[in-house]
């Protein structure tokens, strides 16, 4: 008798195993993708440290939109003001939920004025009840690091709650939905204002990580699944054919 091996796959399986096998490259990618990314923030963030502080006219220099400037520590002169305040929701600091608090800033020669995250608060157990906050009213100097918000998929349509006291509430920063809403035309960036800055309240910027390490053990993992997929479905669908000779 010899034995002999038949490859039969059935369409069913054939049609699975390719959407499996599809699904999990495509999450590696994505993941190998994310890594890159992470090696190339974190190495940005390290040179923007080193770098000196950019003034405004050096940002005009360079180009507002331009992203030379991300992570950049900059120093500007202008005041706040009190047109509005928005509470980034969701900011939760040693097991505390809360908002981060923004404010606009005017810039002295811009017509534009800059959003300034000026720290955490406790959200307090009345979501609706924000307290009032004290916001200087003098003109001031003030530095910060220069970051561009990142869109958030997750969150869908950003819808601004507006409360009581001048307070806009939001779940991301997306400077193009508040200058629409607030007919404000903010500046594409916000400054993360440095902790010895008066006029702010908690303050603990985290620093850019280089996890890219972490990102290719998960795009390993992805890869490995297809791996394994695409050997389920060779070794079930090989079968034993035996002739008579």
């Amino acid at each position: 008798m010899i034995t002999n091996w038949n490859f039969c796959p059935g369409p069913v399986n054939t049609v699975l195993t390719i959407i499996a096998l599809f699904a999990f490259i495509c999450l590696g990618m994505w993941q190998t993708d994310r890594a890159s990314q992470k090696s190339q923030i974190y190495d940005t963030f390290v040179a923007a440290q080193s770098a000196p502080p950019l003034k405004y006219s050096d940002l005009l220099a360079i180009g507002l939109s331009n992203q030379e400037i991300a992570l950049r520590n900059v120093t500007l002169s202008g005041k706040f003001d009190n047109k509005a305040t928005y509470l980034l929701d969701n900011q939760v600091v040693g097991g505390i939920a809360g908002y981060y608090i923004l404010s606009g800033f005017s810039i002295s020669g811009s017509e534009r004025p800059v959003l300034i995250n000026r720290g955490w608060i406790p959200a307090g157990d009345d979501r609706n009840v924000v307290s009032p906050i004290n916001t200087p009213t003098d003109y001031i100097d003030i530095s910060g690091r220069l970051i561009f918000p990142e869109d958030n998929w997750f969150i869908g349509e950003n819808a601004a709650e507006h409360l009581s006291n001048g307070f806009v509430r939001v779940l991301e920063i997306n400077i193009e939905k508040i200058s629409v809403d607030s007919k404000i035309n903010y500046l594409p960036f916000i400054i993360l204002l440095d902790v010895e800055i008066g006029g702010g309240f908690a303050r603990k910027w985290p620093m850019p990580k280089g996890s890219e390490m972490r990102h290719q053990g998960y795009a390993f993992q992805w890869f490995l699944m297809a791996l394994a997929v695409l050997i389920i479905y060779v070794c079930t669908n090989l079968k034993k054919k035996l002739n008579n000779g």
